[in-house]
C-alpha cells in the first residue's frame, strides 16, 4: 500500500503542477498580446501600410469588425551600459484589451503616464538588472538621441523585442518626437478582429503585402505544447513509479497467497468454489489497490500547493490548480493495471489441488 501511495501521490502532484503550468502559460499569451490575432512584418513598415492594411483586412471576407488596435515599433536602444529594445506602441489598445499584468504600480496610472509621455513600463527581469522600481528615472538613448522617463509600472511580462529580449513599452507618438521616424511604422499589429471570416480575412491581407499571420489561440498552443514536452520526461519517470509499485504490490500478493495457500485450500476441501477463490485475491488485489490510490490522490492533492509555490515566481506565478480527468484517469489506469497484473496468481490459486496442497503442507 506504502508504495502505491507514494506513485500515485507523486503522479497526482505532477498532473495537477503541469495544469498549473499550462493554465499560467495561456494566462501569459492572453496578457501578453492586445486582440486576438497579429500581423508580423519581416520589415519597419510605415503608418500609411498599416492603415492600409487594417482597410483590407475590414474589407476582407464578410467584413470583420476590427476592435483595438495596437501597432509595435521596435527601436534599439541602451540605459547606461545595457542594450535594450523598445516597443513604441498605441497606448489606448492596451487600456481597452486589459493586457499585461500589472505587479506594480496602478494600472491606470501607469497607462495614462505613459500615454503622456512621461513614462514607461518595464517588465519585472529587465528591472531588476537594472535595478530600479516604480518611481526610478530612466534615460534612454537611441541613436537619434535620448530622453528621461519615469518608470511608471512593472509586469509580468513584454512582449520580446528583435533581440528576444522583452520590450521596454513607451507610447509611440511621444517616443516619435523624442526619437525620431525610427519610432514610428510598425514591424507588427495587434488587434482584435471578430465575425464570420475574420480569420481568414485576417490572413488574406497581410499574405497581400508579404506578412505574416497568426492568432493568439495558435501561439498559446504553441506555448502549452512546450509545457507539454518540458514535463513530459518528469511525466515518464513518475509513469514507470507507478508501474514499478504496481508490480511491488503484486509481488507481495503473491507471496501472500504461496504463504496462506493452506488456507485456501482448507476452504476449498469445504466447499469453496474455484471461482470464489480466486475473487478472493482479486478482492484482495482491489482493497490495496482502493486504499493506496486513494491515499495517494489526497496526498499528491496536498503536494499541489506547496509544489506550486516552490515553482512559481514574480515573472511567472502558477494558479493552484487541481485536474480532476486526469486524477481520475491516473486512479482508473492503476486500478485496473493491478487487477489485470493479479489475474494471474488468482489462477495460480484457483487450480491448486486442494488435497495435494494439504499432503505438502
Amino acid at each position: 500500500v506504502s508504495l502505491i501511495f507514494v506513485a500515485v501521490a507523486t503522479a497526482a502532484s505532477l498532473a495537477d503542477v503541469s495544469t498549473a503550468a499550462l493554465q499560467a502559460g495561456q494566462q501569459w499569451v492572453n496578457q501578453l498580446f492586445v486582440g486576438n490575432y497579429i500581423i508580423v512584418s519581416p520589415t519597419s513598415q510605415s503608418s500609411a501600410i498599416e492603415a492600409q492594411v487594417l482597410s483590407a483586412a475590414r474589407r476582407g471576407v464578410g467584413e470583420p469588425r476590427i476592435g483595438e488596435v495596437a501597432p509595435v515599433r521596435f527601436v534599439t536602444a541602451r540605459v547606461g551600459h545595457v542594450a535594450v529594445d523598445m516597443a513604441a506602441t498605441a497606448v489606448s489598445g492596451y487600456r481597452r484589451s486589459g493586457a499585461l499584468q500589472f505587479v506594480a504600480g496602478s494600472r491606470a496610472d501607469a497607462l495614462a503616464a505613459v500615454a503622456a509621455g512621461r513614462g514607461v513600463i518595464l517588465p519585472l527581469e529587465l528591472a531588476a538588472e537594472l535595478k530600479v522600481h516604480v518611481g526610478s528615472r530612466l534615460r534612454i538613448v537611441t541613436d537619434s538621441g535620448s530622453h528621461w522617463f519615469s518608470v511608471s509600472g512593472l509586469v509580468s511580462h513584454t512582449l520580446p523585442g528583435p533581440s528576444g529580449v522583452e520590450t521596454v513599452i513607451v507610447a509611440q507618438q511621444p517616443a516619435v518626437r523624442f526619437f525620431g521616424s525610427q519610432a514610428s511604422g510598425f514591424n507588427l499589429i495587434q488587434l482584435r478582429a471578430s465575425g464570420n471570416g475574420a480569420a481568414r480575412s485576417i490572413r488574406l491581407a497581410g499574405f497581400r503585402y508579404g506578412m505574416e499571420t497568426e492568432s493568439v489561440t495558435a501561439v498559446g498552443r504553441g506555448v502549452a505544447a512546450g509545457v507539454a514536452h518540458d514535463v513530459g520526461a518528469i511525466a515518464s519517470l513518475a509513469l514507470i513509479a507507478v508501474v514499478i509499485a504496481i508490480l511491488a504490490a503484486v509481488t507481495t500478493l503473491v507471496l501472500e497467497t504461496r504463504s496462506a495457500t493452506r488456507e485456501l485450500a482448507l476452504l476449498r476441501v469445504v466447499g469453496l468454489s474455484r471461482r470464489t477463490v480466486a475473487r478472493s485475491v482479486l478482492g484482495e488485489a482491489l482493497a490495496v489497490g482502493l486504499v493506496g490510490v486513494a491515499a495517494g490522490l489526497v496526498g499528491g492533492v496536498a503536494l499541489t500547493g506547496p509544489e506550486v509555490a516552490a515553482a512559481s515566481n514574480p515573472e511567472l506565478p502558477l494558479p493552484f490548480a487541481v485536474s480532476v480527468p486526469a486524477l481520475v484517469v491516473l486512479a482508473g489506469a492503476a486500478l485496473l493495471a493491478l487487477l489485470t497484473a493479479a489475474i494471474l496468481p488468482a489462477r495460480q490459486v484457483a487450480r491448486i489441488d486442494p488435497m495435494a496442497a494439504l499432503a505438502l503442507e
